[in-house]
């Protein structure tokens, strides 16, 4: 396995790219005649860019974090457990270290969780006169997109010569990650709310701001920040990063009676109905979206027009959220089924991810205690099966869209009794 980058990582040059990104914002005061609505714009556009690669690096993290003493979404659609339960990592070309699926539940969620806040502030901010989309006019084409290449460019810098080439991957956890990319969010964007009230101030005003944030940022790249900095800060909250080994179960010795494999286009049909039929509904009603349309409502029904902007804020925030939720929904459920071999054993049943070429689970038959075959309205539509398996320990083991599925839930009801 190839754990290392083809070059050597440096130490100063993502610290360089970080310092020059970052102090951007004074050549333009100078030479670009650049404003307080100008700097809360680049920063805006940073938490976009950090949140992204936040949530790349989330993907290399070694260490997985317990979920059960994590402060988490209790909602099961909301967590993407079909990544979490995920077992084993892909390589990736380029020399660099591998992946691990089961981080993309937390990515997907720092992504999800941090894109729909930015997207209802950013429209809701702009009426509000908090926050000045005209500013983007003021600036050429060019201009805005060197400024967006640098933030982009220079975080990507950081990400593989610190976080990569200096192997930090094997040091945190996904949850660990994921909580400072959060506090990143919550600084820069506190940042930007206090510029909404001191945009008349002089330039000095606009160079202390742009110094406190290369303070920050300094901060959170030292060396030795990853265990340091989270213990610190994560504690005064009570949520501090905790991490537990991967699991890794060994293959049954022996050959399989019966194997059978799911049918990956089969699964990745069910897999958008089931994104449409019945996650995306639950998101919708129990959610996010349905008590916030509910409140624009209340809001414009009470004040008048004047608010009729929030009907937009929700129409695009509905239009972004559907379009990013069902394909990640739809992955998420072809990532847990589509690649999925099961194996009957004269005494287990295994379930093997061709994927990630690693066992899943096993499961002895004496520990099962009912074997159900199910036939839904999309399984009904494919003309496969479903086979559940339920064992003493309350966990409950999903077979999913079988195109054999009554010939395999006969042997193994069989071999139960």
């Amino acid at each position: 396995m190839n754990r290392s980058l083809n070059a050597k990582p440096s130490t100063t040059r993502p610290l360089l790219a970080l310092i020059l990104t970052t102090l951007l914002p004074l050549m333009g005061l100078a030479f670009l005649n650049w404003h307080f609505g100008t700097l809360q714009l680049l920063y805006w556009l940073e938490i976009w860019t950090v949140l992204f690669w936040s949530a790349v690096e989330i993907l290399f993290a070694e260490r997985t974090h317990d979920p059960t003493k994590a402060l988490a979404l209790e909602d099961e659609v909301l967590q993407f457990e079909g990544f979490r339960r995920k077992i084993g990592e892909l390589e990736i070309a380029g020399g660099y270290p591998p992946v691990y699926p089961r981080n993309a539940s937390t990515a997907v969620r720092l992504l999800l969780g941090g894109a729909v806040p930015l997207v209802i502030l950013s429209l809701a901010l702009d009426p509000l006169g908090w926050l000045s989309f005209g500013a983007l006019t003021k600036l050429s084409t060019v201009t805005m997109l060197f400024v967006a290449g640098c933030c982009f460019v220079s975080r990507g810098i950081v990400v593989r010569e610190a976080s990569l080439g200096r192997r930090q991957f094997e040091r945190v956890s996904d949850l660990g990650l994921y909580q400072q990319a959060g506090q990143y969010f919550l600084f820069v964007g506190g940042l930007v709310l206090l510029m909404a009230a001191d945009r008349a101030s002089p330039p000095t005003i606009f160079v202390l701001f742009v110094l406190v944030k290369l303070g920050y940022e300094l901060l959170r790249h030292r060396p030795g920040r990853i265990p340091k900095h989270w213990n610190r800060v994560t504690r005064y909250f009570r949520d501090e990063p905790n991490w537990i080994e991967p699991t890794c179960i060994e293959s049954p010795e022996g050959k399989p009676s019966i194997e059978i494999s799911a049918n990956r286009e089969t699964v990745a049909r069910a897999g958008v109905a089931r994104a449409f039929l019945s996650d995306l509904m639950k998101y919708w009603y129990y959610g996010l979206l349905g008590p916030l349309w509910v409140v624009s409502f209340a809001g414009i029904l009470a004040v008048g027009s004047d608010l009729w902007w929030m009907a937009g804020v929700m129409a695009i925030t509905t239009v972004v959220l559907t379009v990013a939720f069902v394909p990640v929904k739809t992955a998420e459920y072809v990532a847990e089924y589509g690649h999925m071999t099961y194996r009957v054993y004269d005494d287990e049943i295994v379930g093997y991810d061709e994927w990630l070429t690693e066992v899943q689970w096993r499961l002895e038959f004496r520990d099962v205690t009912e074997i159900s075959i199910q036939q839904g309205r999309i399984d009904r539509r494919l003309g496969t099966r479903t086979i559940e398996l339920e064992t003493k320990d309350g966990r409950r083991i999903r077979l999913a869209n079988l195109p054999e599925g009554h010939a395999i839930h006969e042997d193994v009801k069989h071999r139960i009794r």
